[in-house]
């Protein structure tokens, strides 16, 4: 996201992707408590794909407040990676016309695996898009989004293997900007370089609330934007963090020497669609 506006609340906004290209959207495994934010990073994916237990989770809701609804959400083939799945689960994503694979490799994560998935997809896509050939597919687009649909309110391990991963896949793949959702939080990866976020308070799907955390390691980060900036200020873990700061414009620059974790705080109650059906 260096160099370029990132808006982290685009994903659930309505018709957020009128006049762009659709990310792509990775649930994982963990209760989906809101319903809401479900539907709205569904309606603004494209291509979506559950890893590990994802399915088990989304097929929970089939039985309970999604009842009745079910096929507009499997009615046409998405690609799903599962394992150690129910049996009845995967016949039943199987029946409706789902695409089910099991990556056997054991070296590799299940987030690791999705986003080989969906790389492969983004690359089928835009060269479908602009007339390619079935040679020219490893070209990747410019940028791709991957939104991510996950907690970090459980195991303390398991939510900083999530961020952990997060970094791991934008090193080996620039291109690539992953966006998580958990439970009350927007929170991306900034590069190194000059990053600007668009930051609309006022539309109510975000609130004040920043953070700019050096999770990955000591960090100079300069700011503009904030209620309290800071200009060539040393950050790391045990010394001097901006937790708990407050946008005071709707553009906020951040410039940094290496990664840090943005993470802005999402609004408890978001302001209604049009309409809420998927």
């Amino acid at each position: 996201m260096a160099g370029h506006t990132d808006r982290p609340s685009l994903a659930l906004e309505h018709n957020g992707f009128l006049h762009g290209s659709k990310p792509s959207l990775l649930i994982l495994n963990q209760p989906i408590l809101d319903l809401d934010l479900l539907q709205r990073l569904w309606k603004n994916s494209t291509f979506k794909i559950c890893a590990d237990g994802g399915a088990n989770r989304l097929h929970d809701l089939f039985l309970t407040e999604l009842e009745g609804f079910q096929d507009d959400y499997v009615s046409f083939p998405y690609l799903w990676q599962l394992q150690d799945n129910l049996p009845s689960i995967r016949d039943f994503y199987e029946q409706k016309g789902v695409i089910v694979t099991l990556d056997p490799d054991q070296y590799s994560t299940d987030f690791a695996k999705a986003l080989k998935i969906i790389r492969q997809y983004s690359r089928e896509h835009f060269a479908a898009e602009n007339g390619q050939g079935q040679q020219q597919q490893q070209q990747q687009p410019a940028r791709y989004t991957v939104n991510i649909l996950g907690s970090i309110s459980g195991r303390l391990d398991q939510g900083l293997g999530l961020l952990h991963e997060m970094l791991r896949e934008q090193v080996a793949d620039p291109q690539l900007d992953l966006v998580l959702f958990s439970e009350r939080s927007i929170s991306f990866i900034l590069p190194p370089g000059r990053s600007r976020v668009a930051l609309d308070v006022a539309a109510g799907i975000i609130t004040a609330n920043v953070g700019i955390v050096p999770i990955y390691g000591p960090a100079t980060i300069s700011t503009a934007g904030l209620e309290w900036d800071v200009e060539d200020w040393r950050t790391e873990m045990g010394g001097n963090v901006s937790t708990s700061n407050h946008v005071v414009r709707e553009m906020v620059e951040v410039e940094t020497d290496v990664r840090v974790l943005f993470t802005i705080e999402r609004a408890k109650k978001l302001p209604p669609w049009p309409s809420n059906k998927t």
